[in-house]
């Protein structure tokens, strides 16, 4: 398992930007770092974006963050199309193969 594999990494869709959000709190905390038109667009990106981050701490001999308390190290997720055609303001993202994801 790469390090980068270790934080929750998902997407979400935007109504106010009309457009994919990608999110790594661990990594990231101050919100969305990368967006697209599709979600495989912007997980890609965000997989990247995750890695290149990793490397780069990795690289200057910095301790890569810790994952927050409750979080398993890899996780997939993805949202319901029907949410996203119901147009729900909060979509829940539904995890696959396993138990669901604590509320925060």
């Amino acid at each position: 398992m790469k390090a980068a594999d270790r934080y929750l990494k998902y997407v979400r869709w935007e109504a106010e930007d009309a457009k994919y959000v990608g999110y790594c709190p661990d990594l990231f905390p101050w919100g969305g770092v990368c967006h697209g038109e599709t979600e495989e667009e912007t997980y890609g990106q965000l997989c990247r974006l995750v890695e290149e981050e990793v490397s780069e701490l990795q690289r200057e001999g910095e301790p890569c963050p810790n994952l927050r308390p409750g979080r398993c190290e890899k996780r997939y997720f993805r949202v319901e199309a029907w949410m996203h055609a119901i147009g729900a303001a909060r979509p829940r993202l539904i995890q696959i193969g396993g138990r669901r994801p604590p509320l925060q």
